[in-house]
């Protein structure tokens, strides 16, 4: 099962990648996750439309669920197989949006690609944990 949070965390993360997802269509769905995330930090309970949102197209639907239930966005997913056999997820660098409000979050998939520029306010993604100081 997932939380509040990871529902909240999909739906950041997911903003980045709906152009490939969803052509045309991704700068609406885009203003409505933006106004969801605003709501959010407002203490406003939005899991259910966030979800809603996301299950009325079939890409964002399968995407929304390989993250929520891998607990990584499906880009990003990355494993390897040990000599014993088992596989494991491996984490990856989480960078976002330095400007207060920003939900934009970004994880980079291998070591050696550059995060790529905020689609909102067009400044470099800085690592999460720097944002956090």
């Amino acid at each position: 099962m997932y939380t509040s949070k990871d529902v909240l965390e999909t739906a950041r993360v997911i903003r980045l990648y709906l152009p490939d997802l969803l052509g045309a269509e991704a700068e609406t769905v885009d203003r409505a996750l933006a106004e969801l995330l605003t709501r959010a930090e407002s203490g406003e309970a939005v899991d259910n439309p966030i979800l809603e949102l996301l299950a009325e197209r079939d890409p964002t639907r399968e995407w929304t669920s390989q993250c929520l239930n891998d607990k990584i966005p499906p880009p990003v997913m990355r494993s390897y197989d040990s000599l014993a056999g088992s596989v494991s997820v491996i984490d990856a660098n989480a960078f976002v949006c330095e400007v207060p409000g920003c939900s934009r979050i970004w994880y980079r998939p291998k070591v050696g690609i550059e995060p790529p520029l905020c689609q909102e306010h067009h400044i470099p993604l800085v690592p999460a944990q720097s944002q956090a100081t």
